[in-house]
């Protein structure tokens, strides 16, 4: 993966989840082709590609949370190409008040620039045992 798609990777955890400026960033960034596998929220974007599988996401999100932070803790690259992420996410329930935070396991696949697919794991655990066979 070239430097660049690592910037891109970065960008993608710049702006805050579901802003303006996070939109104009799927809007650029993101294939027509994309296709979001968010194992914590698999039923939201089944089936759609695109920005709408983004904005699904947000969407669901922005619904049941508040405050909705992604930070990047660790950026590195797979030997194929993919950017691998660990993110540690945090927000507060709308309903309960309620805050939680936790680490998560990004895995990010490239074509010509634009994010084809982000792999979204539950656990920093589970996305190490996802691309072992890689690493």
């Amino acid at each position: 993966m070239s430097r660049t798609n690592l910037e891109l990777a970065r960008s993608a955890y710049a702006a805050r989840f579901g802003s303006e400026e996070w939109s104009a960033w799927v809007e650029e960034f993101v294939a027509p082709e994309f296709e979001l596998d968010d194992r914590t929220l698999p039923e939201v974007s089944r089936n759609l590609r695109g920005p709408e599988a983004a904005y699904a996401d947000a969407a669901h999100m922005n619904d049941s949370f508040e405050d909705i932070g992604y930070d990047i803790e660790e950026l590195s690259e797979l030997p194929d190409g993919r950017a691998f992420v660990r993110v540690r996410a945090s927000a507060r329930g709308r309903a309960s008040g309620m805050r939680v935070d936790g680490t998560l396991g990004h895995v990010w696949s490239w074509s010509e620039g634009r994010a084809t697919r982000p792999d979204v794991y539950g656990t920093w655990d589970d996305a190490v045992r996802a691309v072992e066979p890689v690493r």
